[in-house]
């Protein structure tokens, strides 16, 4: 009789188990399939604003996510470069950094 209940609750939970993990395989589908309708959103959200703002202030947020990338590749290959040699290239690479001529605002802090 216990063995026949041990079964049971065996059976039970593995299929409960096996539910629970189809349940959340299926949920996590669902949401990556959410992320990317998200992510679309934004990106046409985005879209719309960049052609409305005005050329001005348009060209200040190209001008941000251009340093922002400059600094993101600086800082890639910073973590390729030994120790002792990271303070002269990184020196080297900021004074090489191009800003436009009437300057920049930056994404931190739009003032």
């Amino acid at each position: 009789m216990k063995g026949q209940r041990c079964g049971k609750f065996s059976l039970s939970l593995s299929l409960s188990l096996s539910l629970s993990l189809s349940l959340s395989l299926s949920l996590s589908l669902s949401l990556s399939l959410l992320s990317h309708i998200i992510a679309f959103r934004y990106a046409l959200m985005g879209e719309v604003y960049l052609r409305s703002c005005g050329e001005a202030h348009r060209n200040d947020i190209f001008n941000q996510v251009a340093l922002t990338d400059k600094l993101r590749a600086i800082s890639d290959a910073l973590k390729t470069i030994p120790k002792a040699q990271r303070d002269a290239f990184l020196q080297n690479a900021l004074e090489e950094i191009q800003f436009p001529p009437e300057g920049i605002t930056l994404p931190v802090d739009p003032r």
